[in-house]
């Protein structure tokens, strides 16, 4: 979860200086964001940017986990953060 709050202050100090939100990829070679890695422990990072919005996204995207016969694997989930600063959990 602080990864996806260091990008998103990263999409508000790049917004700060270009009137406009970018991806990932624009934050990282323009020096607004210090953050080096697109993903973390089987989850991978994406920005959206639209107007004056954007949404981060962790997305667990790893191979499943081998579980034993008859045992559930563990819920993995996805989190948002969009230009409210505010972090979301979904399914």
């Amino acid at each position: 979860q602080n990864d996806l709050i260091g990008i998103a202050q990263a999409e508000r100090m790049y917004f700060t200086q270009n009137s406009s939100y970018t991806d990932l990829a624009t934050l990282a070679s323009s020096g607004t964001m210090n953050i080096a890695r697109t993903g973390r422990d089987g989850y991978t990072y994406t920005a959206e940017a639209s107007g004056n919005g954007f949404t981060v996204t962790a997305r667990y995207t790893a191979p499943p986990v081998e579980m034993p016969k008859g045992v559930a694997p563990p819920h993995w989930p996805t989190y948002t953060i969009d230009q409210t600063m505010e972090i979301h959990q979904g399914d």
